[in-house]
């Protein structure tokens, strides 16, 4: 009696269905990632919406912005870890935040041992999704800095005006401060200073009020970290104009200046992947300016003064000086307005 023949695939034909499939999901796999990273962006417009909004209504409540950070008299902003209340956290309750707000102790400083829990909240408002270190809480090589600071992604614009005490481009002495007075330079949200909504002359439509930041490559990297005002992690200085760091995602050796850079260069993660990373920083040990960055593909999300979201591109005209584009938009009172159609998308 003849055999009956086989129902089943060939191993030839098995591995040209395997090729076949490999094919397909190859081909599918990155219109599956772009998929997921425009609803990723959506969220992070969405972020900044709602905490543009928030700044908004506390500038209603009170007549004037939040100041961006807040210290005492007398304390040295590039290196004090006696941090006051910033933007954020002066705004917690216009993001029904509120029993959050209340669990700050505000008369002892943010760096204490009491405000541990609530500098520590993740909220996800604060985050971003296409960046990915959120739970690298940050925590201080100093003790005196506290421990265990929660991320996030987006800072407060103080202008292109330095962290910085003695010099031209001074913002570290509250609203009398050289570079806060500087027309150039200031932005909305500085140190112990702020704008009102009146005072914003170039048009609350084209002054940029909030942006993004990244999250610290390691634990020990303090950008992007939302209870704590300073340069880079809740805070935006010298982003414009003629500073190293003048344009989004800027690569340049010394882009930002933040406290613990020399330890981040030198130690962990070391300079190769700060520098892969894009993320390069000034080794010295003080606080004095961070540039918007983000993980987003060609640019970054702003917020502007008049609660719109927008993305800027890492190629907008950046060059230096008060006439390139970005300090215009970064400048709050330079006079000189920019054709929002040409720059936004």
């Amino acid at each position: 009696m003849a055999r009956r023949a086989s129902g089943g695939f060939t191993l030839v034909e098995l591995l040209v269905v395997i090729t076949i499939i490999g094919i397909l999901i190859a081909l599918l796999l990155p219109a599956v990632q772009q998929a997921r990273e425009a609803a990723r962006r959506t969220q992070c417009t969405n972020n900044l919406k709602q905490l543009s909004l928030a700044v908004l209504q506390y500038e209603e409540a009170l007549r004037i912005l939040p100041p961006g950070m807040q210290y005492d008299a007398g304390e040295s902003v590039r290196t004090s870890p006696h941090f006051r209340p910033n933007w954020v956290i002066l705004t917690l309750p216009h993001l029904e935040q509120q029993p959050l707000y209340n669990d700050f102790d505000l008369n002892s400083y943010i760096s204490d041992s009491v405000n541990r829990e609530p500098r520590g909240t993740v909220l996800k408002t604060l985050l971003c999704p296409t960046d990915n270190g959120f739970d690298n809480w940050y925590e201080p090589l100093e003790s005196v800095e506290g421990e265990h600071w929660a991320r996030g992604n987006y800072a407060a614009s103080a202008g292109s005006c330095y962290l910085l005490e003695g010099n031209r481009w001074d913002a570290a002495n509250g609203p009398n401060s050289p570079g806060w007075l500087d027309n150039r330079l200031r932005g909305v949200m500085g140190i112990n200073a702020s704008v009102t909504i009146a005072e914003i002359r170039d048009g609350a439509s084209n002054t940029v009020m909030l942006g993004e930041v990244r999250v610290g490559v390691t634990q020990h990297d303090r950008r992007g970290t939302w209870a704590m005002g300073t340069a880079g992690a809740s805070c935006l200085f010298a982003y414009a104009y003629h500073s190293d760091a003048r344009c989004p995602n800027a690569c340049s050796d010394n882009s930002d200046d933040i406290r613990g850079c020399c330890y981040l260069r030198n130690t962990d993660p070391g300079f190769d992947v700060l520098a892969e990373e894009c993320m390069l920083c000034h080794c010295g040990s003080m606080n004095a300016q961070a540039t918007v960055r983000s993980l987003h593909v060609g640019g970054v999300f702003v917020a502007f003064c008049d609660g719109s979201v927008h993305f800027i591109s890492d190629f907008i005209d950046c060059r230096g000086g008060s006439g390139a584009v970005w300090s215009r938009l970064v400048s709050s009172a330079d006079g000189l307005t920019v054709d929002m159609s040409t720059v936004v998308r």
